[in-house]
């Protein structure tokens, strides 16, 4: 965004989650959004105006939960080797897969860990060249035996996971503790044990605000669900078939919940593709889906997380896909975006990020046509 601008717009989705508004006139001074006001058409009259007559300007999107390490490539021999790779080719990997959200109009990321803690390092080499805001958890924690060993680690013999925190966390962004397994794919709503007890996870928490750092917890299922939150976790990722008495703990704590639904529904479609069963992973896709309506009418502060990186979740075309599942949740274009863009922006602390409002970072993009073309013009999107 230039330093200092004039915009007409032909609508804005602010990222407030209230109706979108036509004919906007945007004046940006030093960076920073100084007026947001109805205009007539008249105003691209004037000297230096730039027309977005036939646009749609909202807030740049933040994914709140990705794995840069990776890419969402779903050819098994091509993910060894993404896992077994170096430094510096992992390295190129998390270049690559920065830009490709870039070019979505994705203009901050919440990495959820590697095992290596290479997105991390990453960050602490390169950070002031990015042109993506980077959050990243370095890598993550599992209980010793348990399911996480991709993108996290486990305490060390007689260490507790506190300490494990506090010894090593401290150059962290955020805490990524895994709290559950993964979902069945074969059982339908099988749920894994917690990885850790309430008084565990409780530590866990004080040692990272210890840090000045908040934990986002891998949870699924409603007991892990239950501890994480009674422990005080600041987000739910996944939060499969966690239940609508942890939905409404969560509305009444603000807790925010990455639902991450895009992954589920890329594997449904490849088992369609492939002819193989479909039932039990479209019976929990629909179940997640229900979760999202519940989590709306509960209140519940939802952000948009694609789980970028896994089988099936491509870096940045997948905020589409995930956009358009909000929807079938009942979202309106509205309140998905804001799920897209102040939610994100909150959890990851850029306060001054996420809507297109007077005093805000001028950190906005517009897209052709109106908001009711969303989210499909995101591949058109242009970085203002």
């Amino acid at each position: 965004m230039p330093h200092n601008a004039d915009i007409y717009a032909g609508y804005l989705v602010d990222g407030s989650g209230e109706p979108f508004k036509e004919r906007i006139h945007i004046r940006i001074k030093n960076g920073f959004i100084d007026q947001v006001e109805p205009a007539d058409p008249a105003i691209l009259e004037k000297p230096g105006i730039t027309d977005l007559s036939r646009k749609t300007v909202l807030p740049s999107l933040v994914d709140a939960h990705v794995h840069l390490f990776m890419s969402g490539t779903t050819d098994p021999k091509a993910r060894q080797r993404q896992l077994d790779a170096g430094f510096d080719e992992t390295a190129a990997t998390i270049a690559e897969n920065l830009e490709k959200h870039r070019s979505c109009g994705i203009g901050a990321v919440r990495d959820a860990g590697d095992r290596n803690g290479r997105t991390l390092c990453f960050k602490k080499n390169r950070g002031r060249d990015l042109k993506v805001a980077l959050h990243a958890a370095g890598a993550g924690w599992h209980a010793l035996g348990r399911y996480g060993k991709l993108i996290a680690r486990s305490p060390s013999k007689n260490e507790t996971l506190a300490q494990a925190i506090l010894k090593k966390s401290k150059n962290a962004d955020h805490v990524k503790i895994i709290h559950s397994g993964l979902n069945s794919l074969t059982t339908f709503s099988k749920e894994t044990p917690p990885q850790f007890d309430l008084c565990e996870m409780k530590q866990a928490v004080a040692a990272a605000k210890a840090l000045n750092l908040e934990i986002m917890v891998h949870s699924n299922g409603k007991l892990p669900t239950e501890i994480a939150l009674d422990a005080g976790c600041r987000s739910i990722e996944h939060g499969f078939f966690m239940g609508a008495l942890n939905l409404k703990k969560m509305a009444d704590a603000q807790v925010t919940w990455v639902p991450t639904v895009c992954p589920m529904n890329s594997h449904y479609e490849h088992l369609l593709d492939t002819g193989q069963p479909v039932d039990v992973v479209l019976r929990t896709l629909e179940h997640q889906l229900n979760q999202m309506r519940m989590a709306r009418e509960l209140g519940v502060r939802v952000a948009m997380g694609t789980d970028a990186g896994s089988p099936g979740a491509d870096h940045g075309t997948s905020m589409t896909k995930e956009f358009k599942l909000f929807l079938a949740a009942g979202f309106r274009v509205e309140e998905a975006v804001k799920a897209a863009t102040l939610n994100g922006a909150r959890l990851m602390g850029l306060t001054g990020s996420g809507r297109v409002a007077k005093g805000m970072t001028a950190n906005i993009i517009a897209v052709p046509g109106s908001p009711s073309d969303l989210p499909d013009t995101f591949d058109r999107v242009e970085c203002l």
